[in-house]
């Protein structure tokens, strides 16, 4: 069978893409790195070596939120502008990426792909790209400015011995790390320094939600008028935007039980209910990719560990500035596993069907990045046998949470990353970067149209299970 015209130029202009994408993240972490080499980005008598500036500027770019170096007290007022800057590029980045991967499904930039966009955002008539990606760099700067300023009003309320121009810079900087889903702090502590302050948290949590539901989802929200009477003009709440806020909400519910339950005579035994209650919502929601930590990871409990290693693995939305695998990867794998169990042909979910070449990218995004973890796990258990990551409170489990943090875009640690050898850094650095770009770009790859063999062969069945 030939293929058409248009199926080469789209697989040409995907593999384009994924290669020019890939190219931009590596370019943007190797200026960031000789940025933060600069003395100018470094206090006096706080040395940096290369391989820690590279870790810095990967772990800025691809929005992970792991350091080796405390960043607050490392670096000046330029290294952290230079921190925020890739942070905050590095997120609009795979929004941009996620639009051309839109437009690529929806066939090109043509009235075809409008009426496509249109109806993966809820709109009544098509939508041009270039509208979608405006309308969601405006939703990025209000949400951060908008979150700038409540932090600061607070912040200025509870220290005396804050400045204004002071807070309005820890505010910014905690703002636009949260919405990014970067996790990276002024603070030594993290978000402890914060966790006797529940509006700010409270605060923090929310735009690491809106960071993570999709920007199609929020871009939906523009679209969706809920308050007209007449359905016909009211708009929709699309598939896409009911499936990233059901499996959302059920993984924060999930999340902060489970954490709230097994961690009750552990880190919460001397808290109240209530701020357990919101401590195990808050790490609930950060294992969602965005990696602030309200209370020592290092003392958690270790099923408290391994149940959260799932949640870093699964992430938050497509096109999202979250990491991991995504949440419609997750349900397109139950969906499969719902039809093959019922003997359904079609997969369904919320009354409608889905094709199948998307639950078979799933399969193929889960198992890649199932093995790439487990490779790096492997590897890690090489580098750091008989080394201090290795001897940590948590052993081997700190390892394995450190690997998955890392693939995940997660930024949440036991404590051993500043341990780390050379090499494991290295690797580290390896998994950061493909957690951050291997799903998108695998997804891109597999979502084009398959190419007919040459040679077809009879047809053989084997044993399973």
């Amino acid at each position: 069978m030939a293929v058409s015209q248009t199926a080469i130029y789209r697989r040409l202009a995907t593999a384009s893409s994924v290669g020019k994408t890939m190219a931009a993240f590596g370019i943007l972490i190797v200026v960031g790195t000789l940025l933060l080499h600069l003395p100018t980005a470094r206090h006096p008598g706080h040395a940096v070596s290369w391989i820690d500036s590279l870790f810095m500027a990967t772990s800025a770019v691809c929005v992970t939120g792991l350091t080796t170096v405390n960043v607050g007290e490392t670096y000046t007022v330029f290294g952290q502008w230079v921190i925020l800057g890739l942070i905050q590029t590095g997120g609009l980045g795979m929004m941009m990426a996620g639009t051309f991967f839109l437009v690529m499904r929806g066939g090109g930039a043509t009235f075809r792909s409008e009426e496509f966009i249109g109806a993966n955002v809820g709109r009544l008539r098509g939508a041009r790209p270039i509208d979608v990606l405006v309308y969601a760099i405006i939703l990025v700067v209000l949400v951060e400015m908008v979150g700038t300023v409540l932090l600061t009003y607070l912040l200025l309320n509870q220290r005396d011995d804050l400045t204004f121009d002071a807070a309005v810079w820890e505010a910014t900087f905690h703002a636009v790390s949260a919405f990014c889903n970067a996790g990276i702090s002024l603070y030594p502590r993290g978000l402890e320094e914060w966790a006797g302050r529940p509006l700010n948290l409270l605060v923090v949590s929310s735009m690491v939600i809106a960071g993570g539901i999709g920007f199609l989802t929020l871009v939906n929200f523009r679209y969706f008028y809920f308050w007209r009477s007449d359905r016909r003009m009211r708009g929709k709440l699309t598939l896409q935007t009911r499936i990233c806020l059901w499996v959302t909400v059920f993984l924060l519910v999930w999340g902060t039980l489970f954490t709230w339950l097994s961690e009750w005579e552990g880190t919460l035994k001397d808290t109240s209910w209530w701020q357990g209650l919101l401590w195990s919502f808050v790490h609930s929601v950060m294992t969602r990719t965005a990696g602030f930590n309200v209370v020592d990871l290092g003392k958690m409990e270790p099923v408290t560990l391994l149940g959260t290693l799932p949640m870093m693995f699964i992430g938050g939305a497509p096109g999202s500035m979250a990491g991991g695998v995504k949440i419609t990867t997750l349900l397109l794998l139950f969906a499969a596993t719902s039809a093959a169990l019922r003997r359904r042909v079609e997969l369904t979910v919320g009354h409608r069907s889905l094709p199948h070449r998307q639950a078979d990218a799933a399969v193929m995004i889960m198992i890649l990045s199932g093995a790439l973890v487990m490779v790096g796990c492997g590897v890690l258990m090489q580098t750091e046998l008989g080394h201090p990551a290795a001897q940590g409170t948590h052993g081997w489990l700190g390892i394995v949470f450190e690997a998955v943090s890392a693939f995940g875009t997660v930024g949440l640690s036991t404590g051993i990353t500043a341990d780390l050898t050379k090499a494991g850094k290295g690797i580290i650095i390896v998994l950061m970067f493909l957690g951050r770009l291997g799903p998108l770009c695998l997804a891109m790859h597999l979502m084009q149209p398959a190419v007919p063999g040459r040679v077809s062969y009879p047809e053989e069945d084997v044993a399973v299970g």
